[in-house]
């Protein structure tokens, strides 16, 4: 229990140190950013040239270095895929809910077709074979229909 808690605790400052890294390296792109809406030549190729080297490829290898012992979770293809498109995430969500909403009610519906072809076959045996089906039904414990 001690382990476990400790290793929740561990986790969640190594997910904290990622956050922090990943928020200082959007920052360092910001930066990046105004340093080429600025552009002035050599002295800004050069501040470029650092602001890359030595703090975002330092950063994107830290966090290259993090992922793995952080965050273990997989995250779908398809989830990725509607981020790149820039789309809303939510939309994935949204989207998978409905899919299963959708195979639920199919899966539902087969259940009860089945349910109706079982209370059919009942039925049409009891009135077939009235006999049969009473011995039948004595020894499977249920009510006869």
């Amino acid at each position: 229990s001690h382990q476990s808690t400790q290793d929740a605790v561990d986790q969640s400052a190594r997910r904290r140190e990622m956050q922090d890294t990943v928020e200082r390296l959007v920052e360092d792109f910001r930066r990046a950013e105004i340093i080429v809406q600025q552009f002035k030549g050599q002295e800004s190729q050069n501040a470029l040239f650092y602001k890359i080297n030595d703090d975002i490829i330092t950063k994107l290898e830290r966090i290259a270095n993090m992922a793995p012992g952080v965050y273990q979770e997989e995250i779908p293809a398809q989830l990725l895929k509607i981020i790149d498109e820039g789309k809303n995430p939510d939309l994935y969500t949204q989207e998978m809910q409905d899919e299963c909403v959708r195979r639920n009610e199919r899966s539902k519906g087969k259940f009860e077709t089945f349910q109706r072809l079982s209370d059919s076959l009942h039925a049409e045996a009891k009135k077939e074979f009235p006999e049969q089906y009473q011995a039948y039904s004595r020894l499977k414990g249920s009510p006869s229909l």
